[in-house]
């Protein structure tokens, strides 16, 4: 009985400790989340703007357009990503939780 009652407390410390790991991530993610949130997609947007009108423009070629709109959308793409690993950590930390 002893021996079965410890299993379970270092059962429990890890499942902690993984909680722990999960939580920092998650915070990382979020960060992420709400930097784009706050100004990278104004960011993102502004830039495609500017592009459209320099290229229109005949300021800038068409490989340099394709190039900053590239960028442009990798911002929104990085988000996605955030909020995916955001939301899949919620649901691990969730599951440890129960």
């Amino acid at each position: 009985y002893h021996m079965h009652q410890k299993m379970q407390e270092q059962y429990r410390y890890a499942l902690q400790a993984q909680y722990q790991v999960l939580k920092t991530e998650a915070t990382k993610y979020r960060e992420a989340i709400d930097f784009y949130e706050q100004s990278g997609k104004a960011l993102s947007q502004k830039l495609i703007a500017t592009t459209e009108e320099s290229y229109a423009q005949g300021e800038i070629n068409f490989y340099e357009f394709v190039l900053s709109i590239e960028n442009a959308l990798q911002l929104t793409l990085d988000y996605l990503d955030n909020v995916a690993g955001y939301n899949r950590l919620v649901l691990e930390m969730n599951y440890l939780n129960r």
